[in-house]
């Protein structure tokens, strides 16, 4: 896709509270920290004003107020150590397993000025309508019967593109969480998935190697177990976000079950696959996605990963969509 691509804001930006986007990554605790110094300092200001200004009164009624002056910045410190301590805890919340809903899913998604995001009501997410958009979408998909990436019936009515990083713990949620619970719309011949490489996370950590080595597994038909041994294997780990190196590459082949690791390393390098990985990237960065996982189910948008009920109601949505047709 060259030039200025249609998709380009049509789908909306990608909000941080939906989003794992990278220059959002782990902002909560400066802010937290800081403003909570920052009132605690106030407070504890205020207080010693008031103590300071009864020093014309008598003796006894000096220790007491010096008492209660004592006694409130006591109080303003334990209530910031406190305040200090939970924004810690929800910080750092993310290092445990990636399955876990408390630790890893992406809170309530807002709505989009630009893209009606949906909520957290079980309601499906709105339809794009511009015929460049659609056309653009349409390209996107695949559409192989021998797709090693894909499951289910190459002519299924619906659709459902996932953009996702093999160093993202929300994208690790959504195939160990929401995924298997999609598998009867599969099963039903209604969905088919196609999963696309969106590598936010290659700088940081390295995650276009695993991108690179589950395509080489999808050549020998293990891309899915490819996958699923990734996430084992962070869990295992208590790492939601993995750094990716070669050894990794491989411990996480031979989990999966790849049969020739040999064929497989030179898949891994291959010019051809290293190109692939780059040019997924490039057309989920023109799509306008901001972060991983995105998702288009036909021609509605989900970002991040909000309730099941959202993908059920989009799913079953977009199958009315295509029925009209």
């Amino acid at each position: 896709m060259k030039g200025d691509n249609p998709l380009k804001g049509k789908l909306g930006t990608n909000s941080k509270n939906t989003m794992l986007s990278v220059p959002a990554e782990n902002s909560a605790a400066s802010p937290g920290q800081a403003s909570d110094k920052a009132d605690t300092k106030t407070t504890a200001k205020a207080a010693g004003k008031s103590s300071t200004s009864s020093a014309a009164k008598s003796p006894a009624q000096k220790q007491k107020n010096i008492l209660l002056a004592v006694i409130m910045v006591f109080a303003v410190l334990l209530a910031g150590s406190i305040g200090f301590f939970g924004v810690w805890l929800v910080t750092n919340s993310g290092s445990g397993s990636a399955s876990s809903g408390s630790s890893t899913s992406a809170p309530a998604p807002e709505k989009s000025p630009a893209a009606s995001a949906p909520t957290d009501e079980g309601q499906a997410a709105p339809a794009i309508t511009s015929p460049e958009a659609i056309q653009i979408i349409r390209e996107l998909q695949r559409g192989s019967k021998e797709d090693p990436r894909a499951l289910g019936d190459v002519n299924a009515p619906v659709v459902m593109m996932e953009f996702a990083d093999f160093s993202c713990p929300v994208c690790m949620y959504f195939d160990t969480d929401v995924l298997p619970k999609l598998k009867p719309y599969i099963e039903q011949g209604i969905l088919r998935v196609e999963f696309h490489n969106f590598n936010i996370f290659a700088n940081r950590y390295s995650s276009d190697l695993g991108a690179r080595g589950a395509i080489a597994a999808g050549f020998q038909g293990k891309f899915w177990q490819f996958a699923e041994a990734s996430v084992a294997l962070s869990q295992k780990e208590g790492d939601n976000h993995p750094k990716w190196t070669e050894e990794r590459v491989m411990q996480v082949a031979k989990n999966a079950g790849v049969p020739d690791l040999k064929k497989f390393k030179e898949d891994y390098d291959a010019k051809a696959t290293i190109e692939l990985v780059q040019r997924e990237t490039a057309e989920a960065q023109q799509a306008g996605f901001g972060g991983t996982p995105a998702f288009l189910i036909n021609n509605r948008y989900i970002s991040g990963v909000p309730s099941l009920q959202v993908f059920e109601d989009t799913i079953m949505a977009a199958k009315k969509d295509a029925e009209k047709k």
